[in-house]
C-alpha cells in the first residue's frame, strides 16, 4: 500500500520472519538504547503484541515522530495496567486509539486488495482433538506461537445429528 514498514519485536527471533513478510526495517526492544536510537522515527504503530516485558508503552511511543498515533488492535491481559503520562502525550502531540474490527466496508477491502496481491495468512494448523487443544494451549502460554493457531477437524468430533 506504499508505507515503509518497522516491525517492532522484544528480540531478534522474528527479524527473518518479518523481513520474509516484506518489513522495511526491524527494531528489536531488547537492543540497549533503542528507544533513543529510533527516537522520532515512525508516524503510526499498529500494536499487534499483548504485552510489553519490560520496556513502558511510552519506550515504544518514543519512537514515533511528533503528532504521531498509537493504534491497538489487541487488548493486554486482564488487570494488566498500561502507563502513560498525560504530559508525555501532551508534549509529543500523540493520539491513541483502538479497534478490534474494521467496519465491513474496510474488512472487504482489505479482503479484496489481499486477493489482488496473492495475501495469504502464514497459520498453523492443529487437529482440534483435545490432546492437540491442550498443547496448543500450553504453547500459546508459553509465547511458543510465530503465527496463528487454527483448529481443524472440527466435523470429526463434533457432528450434528
Amino acid at each position: 500500500m506504499g508505507a515503509e514498514v518497522t516491525a517492532i519485536s522484544r528480540n531478534d527471533k522474528k527479524r527473518e520472519i518479518a523481513e520474509k513478510l516484506g518489513a522495511d526495517h526491524y527494531v528489536s526492544t531488547d537492543e540497549e538504547g533503542f528507544a533513543e536510537k529510533y527516537a522520532d522515527s515512525l508516524d503510526v504503530i499498529v500494536n499487534t503484541g499483548n504485552s510489553f516485558s519490560g520496556n513502558g508503552v511510552s519506550d515504544v511511543a518514543s519512537l514515533m515522530d511528533a503528532g504521531g498515533q498509537f493504534i491497538f488492535i489487541t487488548g493486554h491481559p486482564a488487570g494488566e495496567n498500561i502507563e502513560l503520562s498525560p504530559f508525555f502525550m501532551l508534549l509529543n502531540n500523540y493520539s491513541i486509539g483502538g479497534s478490534v474490527i474494521g467496519s465491513p466496508s474496510e474488512i472487504e477491502q482489505m479482503l479484496q486488495f489481499a486477493a489482488d496481491h496473492d495475501i495469504k495468512p502464514w497459520i498453523e494448523t492443529i487437529d482440534i482433538n483435545e490432546k492437540n487443544v491442550k498443547t496448543a494451549w500450553e504453547r500459546m502460554e508459553k509465547g511458543d506461537v510465530k503465527f496463528r493457531f487454527v483448529l481443524t477437524g472440527y466435523d470429526k468430533y463434533f457432528k450434528k445429528d
